[in-house]
Order: C-alpha cells, then sequence, then structure tokens
C-alpha cells in the first residue's frame, strides 16, 4: 500500500512539473526566434508599404511642381498634398505597427521562460509594451506634421521615440543572457539610434 502511494505521489508531481509551463531552454529560444521572425517580417512589410506610398506622392509632388508655369498657389498646392499624404501614409503605418506590437507583446508574454531567463524576459516584455502604449499619442501628434522633418523629430521627441533606446538594452539583455547559456540568440534588437 505504501509502495502504491509513493508511486502514485510521484506520478502527480511528475504531471504537476510537466504542467506547470515552464519552457525548457530549447523550446524558449526556438518560440522566441519565431516571435521575433514574425514581428520583423511585419514591420518589414508595414514599412515598406509606407515608403512607396511615400514615393509615389514624391513623384507626384515633383510633376505636380515640374514646370515652368509654375506659380506659389501651385506649389502649395502640391505641398499641402504631398503632406496629407505623407501624414496619412505614416499613421496608418504606425496603427499597423501597434497592432504587430500588441501581438508580439502578447506572444512574448504568453511564454513561460526557463527561470535562468524570467528576469530579462519579463523586462524586455515590459519595455515592448511602454514602446506600444506610446503609439497611440504618436498618431495623434504626426497629425500635426508639416513636413518630412517634422515626423522624424515628432517620432525621435516623443515617448515612443524615447523608449527605443530601453527596448534596445532590454533586447540585448536577453542575447547576453542566452549567450552565458551558451546560446547565440539573435532577437534582431537594432541599435539606439537606428531606424
Amino acid at each position: 500500500m505504501s509502495r502504491r502511494l509513493l508511486w502514485g505521489a510521484a506520478v502527480l508531481f511528475l504531471v504537476a512539473v510537466s504542467c506547470s509551463g515552464t519552457l525548457s531552454t530549447g523550446e524558449y529560444y526556438a518560440e522566441i526566434e519565431g516571435s521575433v521572425g514574425t514581428y520583423d517580417a511585419d514591420t518589414a512589410e508595414i514599412f515598406s508599404v509606407y515608403r512607396s506610398a511615400v514615393q509615389v506622392g514624391l513623384e507626384e509632388f515633383e510633376q505636380a511642381t515640374a514646370g515652368d508655369d509654375l506659380d506659389s498657389d501651385m506649389l502649395a498646392a502640391a505641398t499641402v498634398d504631398f503632406r496629407r499624404v505623407t501624414v496619412a501614409e505614416i499613421t496608418q503605418a504606425f496603427r499597423e505597427v501597434k497592432s504587430a506590437l500588441d501581438r508580439y507583446v502578447l506572444a512574448l508574454d504568453r511564454l513561460a521562460p526557463p527561470s535562468e531567463l524570467e528576469t530579462v524576459h519579463a523586462e524586455w516584455v515590459a519595455t515592448l509594451q511602454r514602446a506600444e502604449d506610446a503609439i497611440p499619442e504618436l498618431i495623434t501628434e504626426l497629425r500635426s506634421a508639416a513636413t518630412l522633418q517634422a515626423i522624424s523629430g515628432i517620432i525621435n521627441g516623443s515617448a515612443f521615440g524615447d523608449v527605443q533606446p530601453r527596448v534596445v538594452a532590454a533586447c540585448r539583455k536577453v542575447e547576453e543572457a542566452a549567450l552565458v547559456l551558451d546560446r547565440l540568440l539573435d532577437l534582431k534588437c537594432g541599435s539606439a539610434t537606428g531606424p
């Protein structure tokens, strides 16, 4: 009877451990690399569409302003059109980034990393969440942009822009923690100064 009780307790312990949800380091790396790949592809597509739309707008602006009969009213109208297209495209791009970032944060937040990576993982997810939370205010501010330089200034001066160095640093901490565990992990952390 006591042997059966011990065997039952051992089985219950193993079931409890296996149902705890904590991933092995290998499983964690695979999950995180998959999430990074998806987010990277999503945002690359978003900004490719944005750049293409702005390029078309720029070509239309150049056509509208290329003539000997160009007067100040025509130039002003072409400038307003280009600004409208550019602002509409960048705000749409950031709405889509927010959606992609929401999916990314949810995917990462659902992971139960190994204990050696819990702290750095939680910090990374928290900084990504701060970036996502800053996007609605950024979109509102972008609507007032009058030039491409203003768009860049608004992005760089926003809470979204401010949190980017912390996102990069937290991402690199996950890579460094993985390296300590003998795993080279490329999370495409980017740089604090890059796009």
